[in-house]
């Protein structure tokens, strides 16, 4: 089963607007998660040139820098890799499932990761709209 990930189109969309040119297939998100509710990014770093960009919810925008110091204390970084058109976790796409499993899986909304301490993925589990266990 193919995922789509709401924070691929957050990592462009802060990308275009702040004009980034980004040649790196690889960035790193840092995600601010929340108990029962999607994680929110509240900054991006591209590792190739140092740079840096953190929401500031005061000026409802982001802000270039070249240091990580201003993010949330909890935000979680988490490596992002740019394949098919969208920016994943570490190139996650897709959930494998039994043969003829597919419906149960249909009404997946979520996903739950399990991120290390070098910021890589691993997708665990995936959640419907009530952010219930499938």
């Amino acid at each position: 089963m193919a995922l789509r990930f709401a924070l691929s189109d957050q990592v462009s969309e802060v990308l275009m607007l702040e004009n980034e040119d980004v040649t790196a297939t690889r960035v790193i998100a840092y995600v601010q998660p929340y108990p029962q509710a999607a994680a929110q990014l509240v900054g991006l770093e591209n590792p190739l040139n140092g740079d840096v960009w953190t929401w500031d919810a005061a000026q409802s925008t982001w802000v270039r820098s070249t240091s990580t110091e201003h993010l949330p204390e909890q935000a979680v970084p988490l490596r992002l890799q740019y394949q098919y058109g969208n920016w994943l976790p570490n190139g996650v796409d897709a959930w494998f499932f039994p043969e003829g499993k597919a419906e149960i899986y249909e009404d997946a909304r979520f996903g739950v990761f399990k991120v290390n301490k070098q910021a890589d993925a691993l997708l665990y589990e995936l959640l419907d709209e009530q952010a219930q266990p499938i």
